[in-house]
Parts: C-alpha cells; sequence; structure tokens
C-alpha cells in the first residue's frame, strides 16, 4: 500500500511555498517585536521583577507546586490506564451487555469537556472526598499524609478522578486500536492451542499491542499533566495557581509566566525523552522493521 499522501512540489510550488514561508516569517517576527516593546513600555521586563525569584519562600512555594502537579499527574496516570485497560476489554467483549456500556462509557468521557467534569465532582462530590480524606488521615502517619497531599483530597480527589475519567477513555480507544492493528493470525494460533480469550489476551496479545500503542500512549500522558492546571479552577494549589499567586503578590506577569514555562517544557522534555528511550528500547529487542509494519497495519 502507498502512503504518500501528496506529490512532491516542483520548483515553482517550492518558490511559492518559500515566499509565503517568509512573509509569514516576517509578520509573525513583527507581531512578536511589537508585543515585547509593549511589555518592555510596561515594564513588565524590569529587572526588579526578577528578584522574587530568588526568594527562599518563593523556590519552596515554586517546588510545592510542582509537587502537587507531579502528585495529581501521577494518581490521575495510574488511575487513568486502569480505567482505560478496563474500558478497552469492555469493548472488545463479545457480550453485547459488556460492549454496549463501555461503549456508551467511552464515548461519553470522550466527548465531555475535562473543565466542566472537574468543576461537576467538585460541586459534586467535594464533601465526600473530603470526607475520605479525614478517615485516611486517622490511620496514617502524618508525613505520608503530606506527601501523599491526603490532606488536600478535597480539591485533588476531584482533579485526579476528572482527569483519569477523561483520559481513561481516550486511552481505552488507543488501547483497542493497538490490539486491533495485530494480525488476526495471533490469536488464532492462541485459540488452536487451547487458551481462553482471557489468556490469548494477556499473554499473545497485549504484550505485541503494548509496541504499538507506547508512542501515543506517552503523547496522551504528557497532555494530561498540562492538564493538571485546570486545578486552578477548583483552588488546587498546583504549580499554575501558585504562578497566579506569585503574580497578584508582585504584578510580574511576564516573569512568573517564563518561569511556568520553563518548568512545563522541562517537564514535558522529560517525559518526551523517556519515550524515545522506551521507542528505542523496543526497537532494539525486537527490530524497527516489525515495529513500523505494525504501526503501517494501525494507520491502515
Amino acid at each position: 500500500m502507498s502512503l504518500q499522501l501528496f506529490d512532491t512540489p516542483g520548483p515553482k510550488a517550492r518558490r511559492q511555498l518559500a515566499c509565503w514561508n517568509t512573509g509569514f516569517g516576517i509578520a509573525f517576527a513583527a507581531f512578536a517585536g511589537f508585543i515585547i516593546w509593549s511589555l518592555n513600555e510596561a515594564g513588565q521586563f524590569n529587572p526588579a521583577y526578577w528578584t522574587p525569584f530568588l526568594d527562599p519562600g518563593i523556590i519552596k512555594a515554586l517546588v510545592r507546586g510542582l509537587v502537587a502537579t507531579l502528585r495529581a499527574a501521577i494518581y490521575a496516570i495510574m488511575l487513568g490506564l486502569v480505567i482505560g485497560a478496563i474500558l478497552a476489554v469492555g469493548r472488545l467483549s463479545g457480550r453485547i451487555w459488556i460492549r454496549v456500556p463501555a461503549t456508551i462509557i467511552i464515548e461519553f468521557f470522550r466527548s465531555l469537556p475535562p473543565l466542566l467534569l472537574v468543576l461537576f465532582l467538585f460541586l459534586a462530590f467535594t464533601f465526600a472526598f473530603g470526607r475520605f480524606g479525614s478517615f485516611l488521615m486517622g490511620f496514617l502517619p502524618g508525613t505520608l499524609v503530606a506527601i501523599l497531599g491526603i490532606d488536600q483530597m478535597d480539591r485533588l480527589g476531584p482533579l485526579v478522578f476528572a482527569l483519569a475519567l477523561y483520559q481513561g477513555a481516550i486511552l481505552a480507544e488507543i488501547f483497542r486500536g493497538g490490539l486491533l492493528a495485530l494480525p488476526r493470525g495471533q490469536a488464532e494460533a492462541g485459540y488452536s492451542i487451547g487458551l481462553t480469550k482471557g489468556a490469548v489476551l494477556r499473554f499473545i496479545l497485549a504484550p505485541q499491542a503494548i509496541r504499538i500503542m507506547l508512542p501515543t500512549t506517552v503523547s496522551e500522558l504528557i497532555i494530561l499533566l498540562k492538564l493538571t492546571a485546570l486545578g486552578y479552577i477548583i483552588s488546587y494549589q498546583e504549580l499554575l495557581r501558585t504562578g497566579r499567586l506569585i503574580t497578584a503578590s508582585y504584578n510580574n506577569i511576564i516573569p512568573t509566566a517564563t518561569v511556568m514555562l520553563v518548568i512545563y517544557v522541562l517537564l514535558n522534555m522529560a517525559i518526551a525523552r523517556f519515550a524515545r528511550w522506551m521507542q528505542e528500547r523496543q526497537e532494539h529487542h525486537y527490530g524497527a522493521t516489525s515495529l513500523s509494519q505494525m504501526n503501517v497495519a494501525h494507520a491502515a
């Protein structure tokens, strides 16, 4: 099958594309220059606005915000992976009374805006999450409570469950696509030696499908990390809300936004680098050719 999606541009088309790219580049540079000039006129590049980030108290606040962001992301990732796997298996089930509800749940949470879901869970269940957190605090030591964020369960809980439900529905479709991309003979070979459908899925299909699903899954997890910023809406003390409080105190919008941007970029780069390492490891063990063939089959 041919994977070529467009014809190679000729000399005239290349000249036109170069002109358009140059024009857009000049326009973008002019716009960026105007924004920078306006901010400089407003005094946002004053060195005094950067000095708060040398304050140990501000640094500690940023670290606490970063830890809160990572905590919410880790919880949501773990729960989302579990939800996604369960929904994917349910949608692939041969029993209609399992497949239809799983399909409805996936389509519902995929089409629901995550912001609306966060607000709904916060307004409807914040008291229940808070009671559950108080219950756990009665059994766990204070240090562990602070590390796990149980003392913030009234806000952490709605954020985590909202992101896990939203991302779990998307991951379910990724998992299902990875399983369906495998040749049918893989499952038939398992059935021929007497394995049940669950055993075929667990021992034959899932290990191979992971190689197909890995890049897209990691991309979705990066998106989930950025979605933790929605905790700002419900006053969860994550990184973005910490930056907003710094801005409100020092009126240093540009320095604070720059620091937030650098932190988020470094986090995403770390996850992307981990994904590349995992991909290289898979290619080393299984061969790049087989992986590319599976990805082509998945795209088809």
